[in-house]
């Protein structure tokens, strides 16, 4: 499988993250790796990028094992606005009624 990859963020010495944006045929998957070693911190991420009417908008979905992984979470400088729990982004709202005003 052919996969296309680049670095948004390198890792800045150990207490740095690395940030990858990697493609997969049609996924594309954000991953964040923390750490070094054979203990590394990774989390990988989706990232919907839509088209037509929605075209331009990014929403990185992130899941978590737990509250506490989710509380430890640092998103990049680039996330912008937190939309967990605002139903305007669902995917079914999207298709529904477009891009939130």
């Amino acid at each position: 499988m052919e996969i296309e990859q680049g670095y948004l963020a390198l890792a800045d010495g150990e207490g740095g993250a690395e940030v990858r944006l990697r493609r997969k045929q049609a996924d594309l998957l954000l991953t964040v790796k923390g750490g070094s070693g054979r203990t590394r911190a990774e989390e990988e991420i989706e990232l919907d990028r839509y088209r037509e009417d929605l075209d331009g908008l990014l929403v990185a979905e992130v899941e978590f094992p737990d509250e506490e992984a989710a509380d430890a979470f640092e998103p990049p400088e680039w996330f912008d606005e937190e939309v967990t729990g605002n139903k305007t982004y669902l995917n079914e709202t999207l298709a529904t009624k477009g891009l939130p005003r």
